[in-house]
């Protein structure tokens, strides 16, 4: 069994600032064990490159496994409000005298990256004429648990029907849903963002705009 945890938009429009500092996704999100977590990257705009801001990760460094955060960029040049990450973390990592190679995922629409809930990556800004999008899919094997004190809602992807020990399985609507059968998707959906938001905030006083659309806050 495998199941959709988490989902969002990452929208960056055209000539602008939004970026996402360097972490790790497995951060704050309460789950165990991350390494059995991985985010699938959709592009939904096209090319998604380095003008437009697309993923760099730190190759290997999801071998290491969880680096500390901190909130707040620590650098007086970079403009924390145009921090894409709810929290505005970043990664702390000793410095190394082989610094990781840096791997950029340039995409074209419909291609997608993966990538390990512990490899350290980070996003620049959108310089070109073009709005960049992508679609965020985060899976977890389903033995995965959430530590936080909220029980969570997550979507069962391949596999059968259960009742997780750690999770809620949100509805599943038919393919020719109703009106009544769209509300009712729209009620779990903002439900289900409503109980992660209370984990992944627990204990921050940092916590950016994170509606049930999560156009404004990110964890790319």
């Amino acid at each position: 069994n495998i199941l959709l945890w988490s989902s969002d938009f990452n929208i960056k429009p055209s000539k602008s600032g939004g970026y996402c500092s360097l972490h790790q996704d497995a951060t704050y999100t309460g789950l165990v064990p991350a390494e059995l977590g991985l985010t699938v990257w959709l592009a939904l705009s096209d090319p998604v490159n380095e003008e437009s801001g697309c993923l760099s990760f730190w190759e290997g460094t999801h071998k290491a496994g969880q680096f500390p955060h901190i909130e707040g960029s620590g650098n007086e040049n970079c403009d924390e409000d145009e921090n894409m990450l709810s929290r505005n973390q970043r990664v702390v990592m000793e410095s190394a005298a082989n610094p990781p190679r840096v791997v950029y995922a340039t995409l074209r629409a419909g291609q997608a990256s993966l990538h390990h809930y512990h490899l350290v990556h980070s996003s620049g800004p959108n310089r070109s004429n073009r709005p960049r999008i992508g679609l965020a899919l985060r899976y977890i094997a389903a033995n995965v648990h959430q530590t936080g004190n909220t029980r969570e809602a997550v979507t069962l992807i391949p596999g059968s029907q259960m009742e997780h020990n750690g999770f809620d399985i949100e509805p599943v609507l038919p393919l020719q849903a109703t009106t009544v059968d769209i509300v009712r998707g729209r009620e779990a959906h903002r439900d289900s963002m409503r109980r992660e938001a209370l984990n992944y905030f627990d204990g921050t006083n940092t916590a950016k705009a994170y509606d049930e659309t999560k156009l404004s806050s990110s964890q790319e």
